[in-house]
């Protein structure tokens, strides 16, 4: 239950954990009485600190930050998005949810590290999204 609360999906879980994700719903479900033992450890194995997988939902509170100071720094909407590799129709993955896909979170990251070694953005902010 801990790695639900923490944004992972029954398939990243099983991704993690090599199980299939019905599997995982079948546990979380109650809908399996009993595990296997070597089932349990490979749950129990995975800690929250693991890397997510690319779809699981990650907490969007930084990549929104890193978005906010890339705006305020003069660089226009319509250039993130583009520099993210979205469709120019798109909008910026954060703007109203609370979680975003890990994988979103990660290219705002490496786009922010990237305006960050060029000295267009304050570096300060990569060391509290952990990216």
């Amino acid at each position: 239950m801990r790695l639900i609360g923490a944004g992972n999906s029954a398939a990243g879980i099983g991704t993690m954990t090599g199980l299939s994700a019905q599997a995982v719903i079948n546990i979380l479900g109650g809908k399996t009485q009993r595990v296997k033992r070597t089932t349990a450890d490979r749950v129990m194995s995975v800690t929250l600190n693991d890397k997510p997988g690319a779809r699981n939902l990650v907490p969007s509170a930084k990549a929104r930050d890193m978005l906010v100071q890339m705006r305020r720094s003069g660089i226009l909407a319509k250039t993130i998005v583009a520099m993210l590799g979205y469709k120019p129709t798109s909008s910026i993955p954060t703007a109203r949810h609370q979680r975003i896909a890990f994988r979103n979170h990660r290219r705002i990251c490496v786009l922010y590290e990237l305006l960050a070694r060029q000295g267009k953005v304050p570096a300060s902010l990569l060391e509290e999204a952990n990216a």
